[in-house]
């Protein structure tokens, strides 16, 4: 309980719901009364998805210590291993490897995304190798060739600007 999570499994029914808001693309969205950062998404068809905030977290590959949640990152990971019901967090959260690039200042600070690979909570590292650049709503996912010339902008633009700090 101190680690909010559940002492028993989660079942999907209609008493553990609160309703949150109605999502831009018409689904439903409910947060769970038993588990805070489980979240369930009704479609308007009718199909049923989740997710836990607390299942994985995102680290860079140069700052593994630097920790933190992205929405986007967790819908693509949600893809790969989404939650069935009956639903028991593990203890521990799965990490998401990636890097980002900023090609251009006024993107912000970065607009390239490489999700590298997830180490699992029981220690096996799985290979995502998927790599995505900004557009007006959320990412697009690109090509390696792509994100490898999306690369060579980022530096050129790190070395423009320490040359110019220099003069």
């Amino acid at each position: 309980m101190i680690d909010r999570k559940p002492l028993t499994p989660i079942e999907d029914t209609e008493d553990i719901w609160n309703y949150v808001h109605d999502k831009k693309d018409g689904s439903k969205c409910y947060q769970c009364k038993r588990m805070s950062s489980l979240f369930k998404y009704v479609a308007k068809d009718g199909s049923v998805s989740y997710s836990d905030l607390n299942r994985c977290y995102c680290a860079s590959k140069e700052k593994s210590s630097i920790n933190w949640f992205n929405g986007f990152i967790s819908s693509i990971y949600d893809e790969m291993y989404p939650i069935t019901m009956p639903y028991m967090p593990n203890n521990k959260s799965d990490i998401i490897v990636r890097d980002e690039l900023l090609t251009d200042r006024k993107n912000g600070d970065y607009d390239t995304i490489a999700i590298l690979y997830i180490k699992r909570a029981n220690g096996e590292k799985v290979e995502v190798n998927r790599y995505f650049k900004e557009n007006d709503v959320s990412f697009t996912e690109i090509s390696l060739e792509e994100y490898k010339e999306r690369q060579k902008l980022h530096e050129e633009r790190i070395k423009k600007e320490a040359t110019c700090a220099l003069n």
